[in-house]
């Protein structure tokens, strides 16, 4: 995208055909929201979604995700800054 993210992805077999693709978004900050993943027919195989908390500097401290809509992982990690 106009940010330098990925915003698809596909994997070929060693025949050359199109095994699987993935698509991505982002959010404002640069951060991954969505990851989807097709087969080959282009088809949806799963749905990984990501919601941030930040703290006053932007920075992400809370990371959920989602896979096909069901809570999996939650992350959260602290910062220590600096002056």
């Amino acid at each position: 995208d106009k940010d330098g993210n990925r915003t698809e992805t596909s994997i070929y077999n060693a025949d050359g055909e199109l095994d699987s693709k993935y698509k991505f978004q982002y959010d404002k900050d640069g951060n991954e929201t969505e990851n989807s993943s097709y087969n080959a027919d282009g088809e949806l195989d799963r749905k990984y979604k990501l919601q941030y908390e930040y703290d006053k500097l932007k920075n992400w401290i809370v990371k959920t995700e989602y896979i096909d809509d069901k809570l999996t992982t939650i992350t959260k990690r602290e910062i220590e800054y600096y002056e």
